[in-house]
């Protein structure tokens, strides 16, 4: 008894065209250059008084402690864990 011979209807199941699949795999889109030269100058163009100056670093900082010490402290309390479960 002779193979069916296969017949192709035309049906697509996964199209494996590479317009479809999409941008993620066309590579890594190239980022725009930053002019650091003209940023600089116009950080230095807002004319800050110190106190503003400092009221800015607090709030910056008043933001990133809670952060970092939440971070460092559920580290602290992982590795207590798996020191204790490896006894």
């Amino acid at each position: 008894m002779p193979k069916n011979q296969f017949e192709d209807d035309g049906r697509t199941v996964a199209s494996m065209d590479f317009d479809e699949i999409g941008s993620r795999y066309r590579g890594r889109a190239v980022r725009p250059k930053i002019d650091y030269k003209k940023r600089h100058q116009e950080i230095a163009e807002l004319k800050m008084t110190p106190k503003e100056r400092r009221a800015l670093i607090f709030a910056v900082y008043s933001q990133l402690i809670p952060f970092v010490l939440i971070m460092f402290g559920a580290m602290a309390l992982f590795m207590l864990l798996l020191m204790f479960l490896w006894q």
